[in-house]
């Protein structure tokens, strides 16, 4: 039984915003709009496809989070094509944190940080921070911040998790 289950998108309305204005400058070239001589049909029409590109692979990404009694599993489509699982015998500690996308891990999405660490995030602030045993991090973004943490404290509670291993955290 999942205790919890999250799926997340690029939802962002200023993401699509940039997009929008981004997919603009190609179009209006292409049709000249203030196209300048050196600027070819087909420099424009690259330009074109990588914004495409872009939107495609953006509309296409999202993360999915499961919490259960073996362990936790995610999956950020399409860099990961099967879902991955950590068992809670490979993990040290477990918790949701308030975090900086951009001053720890310089963005959403997949990222790696300097420090130490992977990010899988869409949006916000809030994820669920694992610790393994190996010492290796892993961070994983969530929107639902208040019922992960609650799941993983129902885990202790049933005596499925060990509580040294999931720490509440300060506030949500």
């Amino acid at each position: 039984m999942n205790r919890f289950t999250e799926s997340q998108r690029f939802n962002q309305w200023w993401l699509w915003l940039i997009i929008g204005i981004a997919t603009l400058a190609p179009l209006a070239t292409l049709m000249g709009i203030g196209r300048p001589h050196s600027v070819t049909s087909s420099a424009v029409i690259t330009e074109l496809g990588v914004v495409l590109f872009v939107i495609v692979l953006l509309r296409a990404c999202h993360l999915n989070t499961t919490i259960d009694e073996t362990g936790i599993s995610y999956q950020l489509f399409p860099f990961h094509l099967k879902t991955k699982k950590i068992g809670w015998g490979d993990i040290q500690r477990a918790y949701v944190r308030k975090y900086s996308p951009i001053g720890e891990f310089g963005g959403w999405g997949y990222r790696i940080s300097f420090n130490g660490g992977t990010a899988y995030n869409i949006a916000g602030n809030m994820g669920l921070q694992i610790v393994f045993v190996s010492g290796r991090k892993l961070l994983i973004g969530t929107q639902q911040a208040t019922a992960m943490s609650d799941a993983l404290l129902e885990l202790v509670s049933e005596g499925i998790v060990n509580s040294d291993m999931v720490t509440a955290p300060p506030s949500i």
